[in-house]
């Protein structure tokens, strides 16, 4: 079964991008002391859903029977339902990567195809568990399923899906004849669905040669180098404690010392993100240190913030003031449900033919984005031409 949940590997491919950007943060995070596991219900929602996507893709590829499948799914879903999950919205996107797993298996010939399984990276600590594996004659095919919607994962460079394609070479390649590519895909079903890339058998060991491995040596050295980036930064336990972070956010020279140039303008927007997220860091590791670990913190003190007020229950709220005397219009209101709702009832595609001309998208904002962006890029004029159009 699924190894998601267990204890991870001390390199492991899910935390690549910042032990191979930064290795001294291995030490740094050693460094810690932590009397939580680290755990979220964001992560253990991601768990749920991949042990359905497992039992779904387990029974459609003939390697679990109806009768297990009902007895798991049974359990799964009792699971789900104590937790509030979305379990219609799970079962539809489990289904939809069970659907790209068979596209991606009618697509190599004589495909044999695994499921969880455990890869050893070639790299001495690292370790983890790829979600399927298609092994073809002279491919192999590694597929992430990441149910997260926060943050975007791109597939391209992504030192996390290159360690598990190099599990999955070493443990699986070269079996039906000579693997010359591997293929990695990441499906992220509630954020820009599945994306993949390609790498030769060749060019994917060298970079572990040049690049995995030394930076995996480095993270024993206790002199290793600090690399703090948004990428390397963003997941680190150490993130809101770690003083090199601080430098690279907030030390930056800018040439004029009056006015910012456009270059400048430009740079400061980019580290508008990262400064954000370091804020949102420090705050949760001060939280973490004073309340969890019961440190002092000069100046500072834990309270408890004033709850949000509520109404348990509208419609007896309603009648309990209909009862002392109040008019009903005045405190009660009709309301549509939410479109998430609707589109749940009525069905996704559904709802804008049976709403029509009620159902509108507001305009928007203009916002700054990178110049990569498929969005098309606007301008006031460009702006007026459509409003004119429009009218």
């Amino acid at each position: 079964m699924s190894d998601h949940g267990r204890a991870h590997a001390l390199l492991s491919p899910s935390s690549a991008e910042r032990w191979i950007d930064c290795p001294a943060s291995i030490r740094m995070v050693d460094s810690l002391v932590r009397t939580d596991d680290g755990g979220s219900v964001w992560a253990d929602e991601g768990t749920r859903a991949h042990t359905l996507s497992f039992l779904k893709a387990s029974l459609a590829f003939g390697q679990m029977t109806d009768l297990d499948y009902q007895t798991a799914h049974a359990l799964w879903l009792e699971e789900a339902l104590r937790h509030d999950d979305d379990a219609e919205e799970m079962e539809r996107h489990s289904d939809e990567y069970v659907a790209l797993i068979q596209d991606i298996a009618a697509g190599v010939p004589h495909a044999h195809v695994h499921f969880e399984k455990r890869v050893q990276t070639g790299v001495p600590g690292s370790w983890g568990t790829a979600d399927a594996i298609v092994v073809g004659v002279d491919v192999v095919v590694v597929v992430d399923y990441k149910y997260g919607q926060g943050v975007r994962v791109e597939v391209a460079g992504n030192h996390q899906l290159m360690l598990y394609g190099l599990g999955a070479l070493d443990g699986y390649g070269d079996v039906l004849g000579t693997t010359r590519t591997v293929v990695m895909w990441i499906h992220q079903p509630r954020n820009g669905g599945a994306s993949s890339t390609a790498m030769s058998a060749e060019d994917l060991r060298r970079w572990r040669e040049d690049v995995a491995l030394p930076a995996a040596r480095e993270t024993q050295h206790p002199d290793a180098r600090f690399g703090p980036s948004d990428r390397a930064c963003r997941w680190c336990p150490a993130a809101g404690a770690c003083r090199p972070r601080l430098a690279h956010v907030t030390q930056r020279d800018f040439g004029n010392p009056d006015v910012l140039s456009a270059e400048e303008l430009a740079d400061a927007v980019r580290l508008i993100g990262t400064l954000r997220d370091w804020c949102k860091a420090v705050e949760a590791e001060a939280l973490h240190q004073a309340y969890s670990e019961g440190k002092r913190l000069p100046g500072l003190k834990v309270v408890m913030s004033g709850g949000r007020r509520r109404i348990t229950d509208e419609e007896a709220a309603v009648e309990r003031l209909v009862a002392e005397g109040y008019d009903r219009d005045l405190v009660s209101r009709p309301k549509a449900q939410t479109l998430g709702v609707l589109e749940k009832v009525v069905g996704k595609k559904e709802l804008p033919e049976v709403l029509g001309d009620l159902l509108v998208k507001g305009e928007g904002s203009p916002s700054l984005v990178e110049e990569t962006d498929s969005r098309e890029e606007i301008s006031p004029g460009s702006v007026a031409r459509t409003d004119f159009r429009a009218e």
